[in-house]
């Protein structure tokens, strides 16, 4: 046996009593070893199911908001966020339904203060939950810039002209940007603080509509007897009312002629020097 034969058996033989010396160390904790080894595997086998069950509910989530978008209904927007919470298909939905709040309450402003308060508010604090979300890029912009506008209306006038500045400095590559800055100029004149001190100092409410007539003008009197309505008063025959007045409205009568005695006398009184 040659030299390097030699060699390449000993390294066999010390390679096999290495192993055997490892089993035995490993030998009295093979089954937690093994038990590791399938948790292991069991682990990551779930990660993959769930991964793939997150998958096909982020695109169903996002399927039910293009299905909202569609139809404009609220109540769809509101469904998406109350069956996928915390997606992000959610919080776009959120935010869907924070802008129609803020228009509803821009439009109703002029015409009902108490109404038009009450859905800004709706919208500021939608708008405050889908920042608290955390979210980040085109979506925590948009919120931003909303929730400026909706304070703004509602004449928190310092809160909007952070919020447009915000907006301003952290996306100034954004479409909004320059919008964003013209607002926090103008937020920030003395001129524009004035006119919405004069324009919240104004009770703005709904006209009171006009009272309909009433319907109970022909009901029946004490006596059964059903009462003429104020319109039948006006059109009814005035035939009696023409009898009435006929005899004044006739030539007055002729005076009795004078008896024939009575007018001798007269005559022969005449004659008479």
């Amino acid at each position: 046996m040659s030299t390097v034969e030699r060699q390449h058996e000993l390294e066999q033989n010390a390679l096999a009593d290495w192993i055997v010396q490892l089993l035995d160390v490993i030998r009295p904790h093979l089954v937690t070893i093994i038990g590791g080894c399938v948790a292991a595997f069991a682990g990551v086998a779930a990660w993959l199911v769930i991964s793939a069950t997150n998958a096909a509910t982020e695109a169903q989530s996002w399927e039910a908001y293009l299905s909202a978008i569609a139809t404009g209904e609220t109540s769809a927007f509101n469904e998406v966020a109350r069956r996928y919470p915390g997606s992000d298909a959610a919080l776009w939905s959120q935010l869907v339904l924070a802008d129609i709040a803020l228009t509803d309450g821009a439009a109703l402003a002029l015409a009902d203060r108490t109404a038009s308060t009450e859905r800004l508010e709706s919208a500021v604090d939608l708008y405050a939950a889908v920042l608290a979300a955390g979210p980040d890029g085109l979506l925590i912009e948009r919120a931003t810039f909303g929730l400026a506008k909706a304070n703004e209306a509602l004449g928190e006038i310092d809160l909007a002209q952070a919020g447009y500045a915000t907006v301003a400095k952290d996306y100034p590559e954004s479409a909004l940007a320059v919008v964003a800055q013209e607002h926090a100029d103008a937020l920030a004149s003395d001129a524009t603080k004035d006119w919405y001190d004069w324009f919240f100092a104004q009770n703005l409410a709904p006209a009171i509509p006009p009272m309909t007539p009433s319907t109970d003008a022909a009901s029946p009197d004490a006596s059964g007897e059903e009462a003429p309505s104020a319109t039948d008063a006006l059109f009814q025959d005035d035939s009696a009312g023409e009898a009435a007045v006929e005899p004044a409205a006739s030539e007055p009568a002729a005076e009795p002629a004078a008896s024939e005695p009575a007018a001798e006398a007269a005559s022969e009184s005449a004659d008479t020097p």
